[in-house]
């Protein structure tokens, strides 16, 4: 019979520190995971030694007579790992390294690219390169390990994923201007035609959802061009109205290119997130690099 695989030291030093605080949302905040992922982790290492590290009720976590006995050993497997990676002749802030970041077109050309040199700058020894591509065949890509991480606004709920807010996204209402009336309601709607980037994740979603339920919206058309930059090229045309990003089409409501409709409504906003497996190797430059990113405006 062959060997079970050994267990990976990252989920060995979860265990620790859950043995410690017997808290698993106070744990998984400490070692950067969701709840659930580090939940995950706890189950494997159950799985590869036969029996439960831990005694869960509704109410209290402790460790079980099993977690008891193979902790001290544990901990100083993990205490070793650490002096290791401490001893380590060679300067590693030093050392050249690559990471391979997938983002969206627009965000990428318009804010991402702009930034590295900044990034540059301030880490030398880092190179990032960019991969483009739509959010869905990003995050298969991030998935399975072909990227190091994904700026994008998907939300997820992946055990294997892990997610951090970099920018809030703020949404406007737009229109070339006389094209529709700035008041237009849903029973209007049918004298328009809406542009929007894709069926699954429309962003017309964001507009219609700040308002009161039961308002159903029905276009004369819709329109799916993929993109943003298609999306805002369309309407600059006066081809139909849409809901966009704020900071892509500020500069156009400035000059007057685009006009706000509705500004009667707090459109929803979301969220710029950088997405990275949970068991990305690279975890601490992961770290430096979404605290820089953060550092960065959005524009």
């Amino acid at each position: 019979m062959s060997a079970s695989p050994l267990p990976d030291l990252f989920s060995l030093y979860c265990f620790v520190n859950l043995a410690q605080t017997l808290n698993f949302t106070e744990t998984a905040r400490h070692v950067h995971l969701s709840t659930a992922a580090l939940s995950d982790r706890i189950k494997r290492l159950e799985h590869d030694v036969n029996g439960s590290l831990f005694i869960r009720t509704t109410r209290h976590v402790k460790l079980s007579s099993l977690g008891e006995a193979l902790l001290p050993s544990t901990q100083r497997l993990v205490g070793e790992a650490w002096r290791w990676r401490e001893g380590l002749d060679i300067d590693l802030a030093q050392t050249p390294y690559t990471l391979k970041i997938g983002t969206r077109f627009e965000l990428g050309l318009s804010w991402l690219v702009p930034s590295l040199k900044t990034l540059k700058d301030s880490e030398p020894n880092r190179s990032i390169h960019l991969v483009w591509g739509l959010d869905q065949g990003l995050l298969t890509a991030l998935e399975e390990g072909e990227l190091d991480g994904l700026i994008s606004s998907v939300r997820i709920n992946h055990p294997e994923l892990s997610s951090a807010p970099l920018h809030r996204e703020e949404y406007v209402f737009v229109s070339a201007p006389g094209y529709a009336t700035t008041t237009i309601c849903a029973k209007h709607a049918s004298k328009y035609c809406l542009l929007d980037t894709e069926a699954s994740l429309p962003l017309f979603r964001y507009f219609v959802d700040a308002l009161p339920s039961g308002d159903h919206w029905s276009f004369a058309q819709l329109e799916l061009l993929g993109t943003i930059a298609a999306v805002r090229a369309r309407v600059l045309e006066g081809a139909g109205l849409a809901v966009l990003p704020l900071y892509f089409v500020e500069q156009d409501l400035k000059a007057g290119t685009l006009e706000r409709l509705r500004p009667d409504v707090e459109i929803h906003h979301d969220f710029f997130r950088f997405l990275w497996r949970v068991d990305q190797p690279r975890e601490e430059s992961i770290q430096r690099l979404i605290s820089e990113l953060r550092s960065i405006p959005l524009t």
